[in-house]
């Protein structure tokens, strides 16, 4: 399989089980042109490795930040760029199972209505994810080496923490 479909779909299964730990089950949207809620907020963060370098984007409806943030505590602008962290922190693990190492930049916030990034070779549809009132697009722009194949299923390395595991130095 393609290796950016892969990242795609590892980065939209990543994305339901982030909001799923904070109370917000998403499901797949039928159509993704329809907008379903406004968006408020956009977070983005860069990652890159020897093999693939990209993006991630993270649109959110005010529902979804307001359904997902801990008491109301700190900004929306920051927690939106965590939730973006959190993301692809758990893209960077499922990438870790297949053998690719990446690092991630420091997360960037926009606000905006009517943001779409521009495709790099491919049609580039968002992923969108929904809920009762509730509205998620994620795009991933990955841009991998020649001839970079990604195993749809996990390995088995033991080593490497599961997500909301700790690892105390």
């Amino acid at each position: 399989m393609n290796p950016t479909k892969v990242i795609e779909q590892l980065a939209t299964e990543a994305c339901i089980g982030l909001f799923e730990n904070y109370g917000l089950p998403l499901a797949l949207a039928a159509d993704v042109h329809e907008h379903h809620h406004p968006i408020h907020l956009c977070a983005a963060i860069g990652f890159g490795g020897a093999e693939l370098r990209g993006t991630v984007l993270l649109a959110m409806s005010d529902a979804v930040l307001s359904a997902t943030r801990p008491n109301g505590a700190g900004s929306t602008r920051d927690w939106a760029a965590e939730l973006v962290n959190q993301l692809c922190g758990r893209l960077k693990t499922r990438l870790l199972r297949r053998d690719v190492e990446v690092h991630l930049a420091l997360p960037t916030v926009l606000r905006g209505d009517n943001i779409a990034p521009v495709p790099r070779g491919h049609e580039y549809l968002p992923a969108v994810l929904v809920a009762e009132g509730a509205e998620v697009r994620l795009w991933v722009d990955v841009e991998c080496v020649p001839g970079l194949e990604l195993s749809e299923t996990e390995g088995n390395q033991d080593d490497i923490l599961e997500e909301g595991d700790a690892m105390l130095f």
